[in-house]
């Protein structure tokens, strides 16, 4: 049986104590760690994690707290000639230890929950970091398009100009062959036909005038 008095939540409140202790922060992920304490993967990660440590002098410790799990503290019979306050007070020490076993257990649970949630927590933020990047360089590319489409429209614009004042040019070139001819030497049609177009471009110029 457990000690009086020292249950489940005591164990935990006591491991995070040694927390607060040890790290100078609370703990605040009881919901992965009670999501996760028996979870196969967890527990073969916190075996992997014992390993790696310098193991104590009693042997390994329990991986993970069972609440439905009784110690046996009944004293064994080879103990009852020893004096009741000798085995009262070997009783309380087992005890005492046996607690802080589990609790020195809850405590490493929360260690690595931490820093298993800070890692999480680094590649949220990597990750989102990472979206930001491809969002501002999508915004950029879009940019560079419309840019793109503008200057291609200016283009077309400045082509459509200069094929207009192409075909200024060669019309103002044949207004002035035709202004230049000398319709005297011409046959009578012909000639009325060049006076027509020489009166057309006048006419022309002095509206333009």
């Amino acid at each position: 049986m457990h000690p009086s008095g020292f249950n489940e939540q005591d164990k935990i409140g006591k491991a995070k104590v040694m927390f607060l202790e040890l790290e100078k922060k609370t703990f605040n992920f009881d919901h992965c760690w009670r999501v996760l304490r028996f979870h196969p993967k967890w527990v073969e990660h916190m075996e992997i994690v014992k390993l790696k440590k310098k193991p104590s002098s009693n042997g390994s410790t329990p991986n993970s707290i069972n609440l439905g799990e009784d110690e046996d503290f009944h004293a064994v019979s080879s103990n009852l000639d020893r004096p009741i306050g000798r085995k009262v007070e070997k009783e309380k020490r087992k005890r005492k230890e046996m607690t802080e076993s589990d609790s020195l257990v809850v405590l490493n649970e929360m260690k690595e929950i931490r820093k298993s949630k800070i890692v999480l927590m680094q590649e949220a933020r990597d990750h989102d970091n990472k979206m930001l990047c491809l969002r501002q360089e999508e915004v950029s590319l879009r940019q560079s398009e419309v840019g793109l489409r503008e200057e291609e429209m200016r283009i077309q614009k400045e082509k459509v100009l200069l094929e207009q004042e192409k075909l200024r040019i060669e019309e103002k070139k044949e207004d002035e062959r035709i202004m230049a001819l000398n319709t005297s030497t011409m046959p009578p049609m012909l000639q009325q036909y060049h006076l027509q177009r020489q009166m057309k471009i006048l006419a022309s110029r002095t509206r333009k005038n």
